[in-house]
């Protein structure tokens, strides 16, 4: 590095302490993915859980869309992604008729918690039904029924769970 010219370059440094997002840029750039399956749709209405304008404007994030706009559209999302709940309360792709898809049904719930827990109507029966799909090897129990009143914190994920004898 002995041998680098610097001479006659110029570099620019900005330090601000907002970061510099176009909020809306990216909620559209989300949506330009318009097929509707489960894991798109997530994607797309996931950010707007925290999205919350006066938290926007505190960080100068741009945003075009109001509180309002935002609430319609996580509730229109909430309302397509029950369509593909399986009767299991797994998820599938496209429909309630696709096969199950677990990394998806995780997602989903995940939505759901964190939706729920922001004030959104989540039916109650695609909640628990959500948050029983058997995804325990054969032999593995919850030794903590609590869980399925909580979010979970996937650090203790392993001490959830039991051998059983």
């Amino acid at each position: 590095m002995h041998n680098l010219d610097l001479l006659g370059r110029e570099g620019k440094l900005s330090i601000n302490p907002y970061p510099l997002l176009n909020l809306s840029k990216y909620i559209e750039e989300l949506k330009a993915y318009p097929y509707g399956c489960a894991e798109q749709t997530t994607r797309i209405i996931y950010p707007s859980l925290f999205a919350i304008k006066d938290l926007l404007v505190k960080f100068h994030i741009i945003n075009n869309y109001t509180d309002q706009q935002r609430h319609v559209a996580i509730n229109e999302g909430i309302s397509h992604l029950l369509t593909m709940q399986r009767s299991n309360g797994s998820f599938g792709l496209w429909t309630s008729d696709s096969s199950e898809e677990y990394w998806l049904t995780v997602y989903v719930t995940d939505f759901f918690v964190q939706a729920r827990d922001r004030g959104y109507m989540i039916p109650e029966y695609a909640m628990q039904n959500a948050l029983v799909v058997d995804f325990l090897p054969a032999g593995l129990e919850l030794e903590n029924q609590d869980l399925l009143n909580t979010s979970v914190n996937l650090e203790n994920v392993g001490k959830t769970v039991k051998k059983i004898a």
